[in-house]
């Protein structure tokens, strides 16, 4: 493995640095539920589930975003406000979850809003504003186009609850 690199463009003639990506745009996209992962929150006093979300929208295809779910948790107010996001992401799913293996492979619409990294305020992350049902059937490629929204429609984004 040592020769992979030899020959790699180190001066920038055939390819650029990258700029980094630039956050989903906001508005409604078709999703699927691409991982569902249960975690041990960093300090090892709480548990949450995480689920990563694939875009199906043509022009964002392979685009991901997260949520998570504190489920368990000293702090009972973040484990209410998980209860009632997983309750919503359930509805629009129209399914009871009982296990995070069930989870992967569902297609729903969210609501992308954005906000301040929690690390890095001066860099904006898109988040999950809302689950939306996906409708009769997954988008047929090259026909379904986001429902872009205004920046005035957006919910005012709610305090850091994340579990790390």
């Amino acid at each position: 493995m040592s020769g992979m690199l030899n020959g790699f463009d180190w001066n920038g003639e055939t390819s650029q640095p990258s700029e980094g990506m630039t956050p989903l745009p906001v508005g409604v996209y078709y999703f699927t539920v691409a991982e569902a992962n249960e975690k041990i929150t960093k300090a090892g006093t709480g548990q949450y589930l995480e689920l990563q979300f694939e875009c199906l929208d043509d022009e964002h295809k392979g685009r991901k975003v997260y949520a998570t779910f504190n489920l368990v948790n000293k702090n009972s107010q973040a484990v209410q406000i998980a209860q009632k996001e997983f309750r919503s992401f359930g509805q629009a799913c129209g399914k009871q979850f009982t296990s995070a293996q069930e989870i992967p492979g569902h297609v729903l619409k969210l609501r992308i809003r954005h906000e301040p990294h929690y690390k890095d305020e001066g860099r904006m992350v898109a988040r999950v504003a809302e689950f939306l049902p996906s409708g009769q059937a997954p988008p047929v490629p090259g026909l379904q186009q986001p429902v872009q929204t205004n920046a005035a429609e957006q919910p005012a984004a709610a305090g850091d609850d994340t579990p790390f």
